[in-house]
């Protein structure tokens, strides 16, 4: 009688945590739509602030050669190594920093990754010394490192350095 009582209170708890995933769920679609201008629309105005804040917050402003963009810092051991895995998609005007402590051949790869990135690497300086085009994810497990140290690290959507003119000698700033 005991066990006939513990498997219903067993099935409840599962039937509660079925529907509490259901009702707190985000019901979003976040599938892109194309608009007769060929421009990226999103279903509802809400996903693209719902991606934003879940996986892009706080932005800084940063400047790479002529282009202004804002950039998701990545400055700690879990946000390095977090990077952009496991996002949707990345905004046109966001790009991801990684800021280590010291310069270094910092190698990386597309673990866990949705979509195409451009890889640059930057000096103490901020100048550019290295740029990996439209690494896939498909990739992984290859690790992409520059042939010298860096200090810096920004990863773009795929093309971005092709569309703005950005190899190695290309200047970036923002504020540390």
């Amino acid at each position: 009688m005991q066990s006939k009582w513990l498997g219903i209170v067993g099935l409840a708890l599962v039937l509660l945590a079925f529907i509490m995933f259901f009702m707190y769920r985000p019901s979003v679609d976040k599938t892109p739509v194309i608009t007769e201008q060929n421009q990226v629309a999103t279903s509802a105005l809400s996903t693209t602030d719902m991606v934003m804040e879940t996986w892009f917050t706080p932005l800084i402003p940063l400047q790479l050669g002529d282009t202004v963009l804002s950039a998701s810092v990545a400055d700690t051991p879990n946000e390095r190594a977090q990077g952009l895995s496991g996002t949707p998609y990345l905004p046109q005007e966001v790009v991801k920093l990684f800021v280590f402590d010291y310069s270094f051949p910092w190698g990386f790869w597309m673990q866990d990754m949705n979509y195409p990135i451009d890889i640059i690497w930057l000096d103490e300086e901020k100048i550019v010394v290295h740029v990996v085009e439209r690494v896939t994810p498909d990739s992984y497990p290859t690790s992409f490192t520059p042939p010298v140290s860096a200090k810096y690290v920004i990863e773009t959507v795929a093309g971005f350095t092709a569309v703005h003119a950005v190899a190695t000698g290309t200047v970036a700033t923002w504020g540390e």
